[in-house]
């Protein structure tokens, strides 16, 4: 384990170290001192301008955290909502794991280089906060964890550091999401994110951007996969951003690791049962199918109905006027598709107690 001081070093190194690839940014250009908010209760989160709301659940956060394992919620530098609500799943902000955890300097910039380059450095230098993610060995998330790193300060400088740990037999299941206010309009987001599938672990990890369009976004992602584990990626991008440059990597460490990145397989799937080509639906629609179609795949735990009733509650509250029929109709034959025993069984039965 690299020692604070050592990280700092090579951190001061790289801080005007330009990226191998991508649109180099005068950080000088944007403000990264610290921006106070106030801690929200659950009762608060609710009580958020409707504006905000939607922006946020097209990031992939819901306020009223129904069928979630947890909740982070950071707002410029601050970490305004944190807590778990499943055993066995932990969510910390990494500024309070890093105090209270002496295991977390396990894992502490592992994967990622501290002195990679600029952007790097200067999460290492100034971290505003991020979050650590961790199910503990043999833990199994019943809904997915959610988290979203939020700019409201126009100009700002967001600067995060995420470890996610699945450890050994676990299997964790998160939604995180990026985005800014509706007034927002410049800013950078700086992101570095470090997975750990241990042996025989599951992660799938869902990330929604909803930038603003004058939005630069600097992500450094690196995952390491043992033996046995799987590694479930997908990425949506909900609209265009100033400038966005990243290299996510994968080592797959032990035998039968897998990685999967498969929201272009999703989109695949979903296409024969939609009168519409992906490309062509609005950001909101695509996203809430996308969604609906990896928990019909993969959250066999989740009945069809429950999966399709929450992507048509979705589509009605952010989704134009009969995009909520739309959805309903695409994911209901992707279900006869996916969920073919699950729906037979369910017919017989309905059909027994008649």
């Amino acid at each position: 384990m690299h020692g604070i001081e050592e990280l700092k070093e090579r951190a001061v190194k790289a801080a005007d170290k330009k990226a191998a690839l991508g649109q180099d940014i005068n950080l000088k250009e944007f403000d990264d001192s610290f921006v106070v908010h106030s801690y929200m209760a659950d009762e608060d989160l609710c009580a958020l301008p409707l504006g905000e709301q939607k922006r946020l659940i097209m990031a992939g956060l819901d306020v009223s955290q129904k069928e979630r394992a947890g909740t982070f919620f950071q707002k410029d530098t601050s970490v305004i909502h944190c807590h778990s609500a499943q055993d066995g799943i932990e969510v910390i902000p990494i500024r309070k794991a890093l105090e209270q955890h002496p295991w977390i300097k396990d894992y502490y910039w592992k994967l990622v280089s501290v002195d990679a380059d600029k952007y790097t450095a200067a999460v290492e230098l100034n971290l505003h906060d991020g979050y650590v993610i961790r199910a503990l060995p043999g833990s199994k998330s019943v809904y997915p964890v959610q988290a979203c790193l939020y700019l409201d300060k126009e100009g700002l400088q967001q600067n995060v550091h995420n470890i996610i740990i699945a450890e050994e037999n676990s299997e964790l299941h998160i939604i995180t999401g990026c985005s800014t206010s509706p007034h927002m309009k410049k800013g950078i987001h700086v992101g570095i994110s470090e997975f750990f599938i241990k042996k025989n672990a599951k992660l799938s990890f869902t990330m929604i951007h909803n930038w603003a369009e004058d939005m630069m976004v600097r992500p450094r992602s690196v995952a390491q996969v043992e033996e046995g584990g799987l590694f479930l990626n997908n990425y949506i991008c909900m609209k265009p951003v100033k400038s966005l440059q990243m290299y996510p990597t994968t080592h797959l460490v032990g035998r039968d690791a897998v990685l999967s990145r498969c929201r272009e397989a999703l989109l695949g799937a979903i296409a024969p049962h939609s009168a519409r080509a992906p490309a062509n639906l609005s950001p909101i629609e695509r996203a809430i199918l996308v969604i609906g179609a990896w928990e019909l795949a993969h959250r066999l735990d989740v009945p069809y109905r429950v999966v399709i009733d929450e992507a048509v509650e979705l589509a009605k509250d952010y989704g134009g006027t009969d995009g909520f029929r739309y959805v309903n109709g695409v994911l209901d034959k992707l279900a006869a598709k996916l969920r073919e025993p699950e729906i037979a069984a369910r017919t017989a039965d309905s059909g027994a107690r008649r």
